[in-house]
């Protein structure tokens, strides 16, 4: 198993069609002993040509080390 200071571990939906909408989530988890601020972005793009379709990022300004994990969440 892996374990860095900081990992992200993805909570994404296993099925979308065209119209459908989705919120993002992931775990957050500082595994650190100091607090940490991390920001955290997703990229959607498009398979058939590689271009970015929309991106999102959320800054969390205090993600506690060795609390859990904090949620991320994007539209």
């Amino acid at each position: 198993m892996a374990n860095k200071p900081v990992m992200v571990q993805p909570n994404l939906p296993r099925f979308l069609r065209s119209g459908d909408s989705a919120t993002i989530i992931a775990s957050v988890m500082n595994s650190s002993d100091k607090q940490q601020k991390i920001t955290t972005k997703v990229e959607l793009f498009n398979p058939a040509d590689g271009k970015t379709i929309a991106e999102y990022t959320q800054v969390l300004e205090s993600v506690e080390g060795l609390a859990g994990p904090s949620p991320a969440c994007w539209p």
